[in-house]
């Protein structure tokens, strides 16, 4: 099938689908109850996972949520979020904090000046939560303790600004807590987002529902998927080695590249397969998940340590 260079409606609508389950659930209640603790005394929360498990939707959507309409510049902002990147200093990242509350002029100044305006803007503009996405970038590379800049400026705003902070990132980023008591004792919750497996039956239940869900939303059917012998959610898996993004690209583009008056078929997977996930990622397995026999698929499943 032709690509346009537009999505389908169908793919695009699929693409919005949200799927509520347990881990964002969980997630969306820490999240309240930290935005909510600000008001008696600020309180920190670490959202964690690997690259696609679905942390940064999940904290677009807080904010989201959250938004009051713009009327001008410094309209209020009650919940900002903010991205790190890799070899941000403190006194740039609080110039990012500064430009996503509406500062004219983000990047002028010195750093004192900075908290000064941040106390201001708390102020004007009736901030409340900061969340931080990409939080791992923040942290040294090495050797880091509680005089570290990113230690100190952490705190400083939940204890100085007095607003509530929601750390979110690569697992590593829960090593801030080993490093100064006054953030740990601060931490109301560490919420871990963990991509899917079949290694037993509570992740596989878990897997399936989730799956369940998002098809809830597909316009096609997909022969197969939900089979006795588990073939479907199996091929799946390997498919994408459990990641929600590669589960959420694979199936877009297979319904951009479906016939409108047919069913997604196994050779339009792989085809899907091959455009959307890594040839990286693909290597990895030792069989072609829409394609190879089941029991080839199992061993592959096996060797990935997603299947027992």
């Amino acid at each position: 099938m032709i690509m346009t260079n537009k999505f389908k409606p169908a793919a695009l609508k699929f693409g919005y689908a949200l799927v509520q389950d347990f881990d964002y659930q969980h997630a969306w209640a820490a999240i309240q109850y930290t935005h909510m603790a600000q008001t008696l005394d600020p309180r920190c929360m670490l959202l964690i996972g690997q690259s696609g498990d679905g942390k940064t939707s999940i904290l677009n959507r807080y904010q989201a949520s959250c938004s009051i309409k713009k009327t001008h510049e410094l309209s209020p902002r009650n919940v900002i979020l903010v991205t790190a990147t890799s070899k941000l200093s403190v006194h740039n990242f609080a110039s990012r904090i500064l430009r996503a509350l509406g500062d004219p002029a983000p990047n002028t100044g010195t750093f004192a000046s900075k908290e000064e305006r941040l106390l201001c803007y708390k102020q004007q503009l009736g901030l409340e939560l900061i969340i931080i996405d990409e939080f791992h970038d923040l942290l040294p590379k090495g050797y880091f303790d509680m005089r570290s800049g990113i230690v100190k400026f952490i705190k400083w705003l939940m204890i100085e600004l007095k607003v509530s902070v929601v750390m979110s990132g690569l697992p590593l980023s829960e090593e801030i807590l080993s490093i100064d008591e006054q953030i740990e004792t601060r931490c109301n919750e560490i919420v871990e987002f963990t991509g899917f497996n079949m290694c037993n039956k509570e992740q596989t239940q878990r897997y399936a529902s989730f799956i369940k869900s998002l098809m809830a939303e597909f316009p096609t059917s997909i022969r197969g998927l939900f089979s006795t012998d588990g073939s479907g959610l199996l091929r799946l898996l390997l498919a994408t080695h459990g990641n929600k993004r590669r589960l959420k690209d694979l199936l877009i583009y297979a319904i951009q590249t479906t016939p409108d008056t047919e069913s997604t078929t196994q050779a339009i997977l792989h085809d899907a397969w091959t455009r959307t996930v890594s040839k990286m990622t693909r290597n990895e397995a030792k069989a072609l998940p829409f394609s190879s026999t089941l029991k080839q698929v199992k061993s592959s499943l096996v060797d990935l340590g997603l299947y027992a």
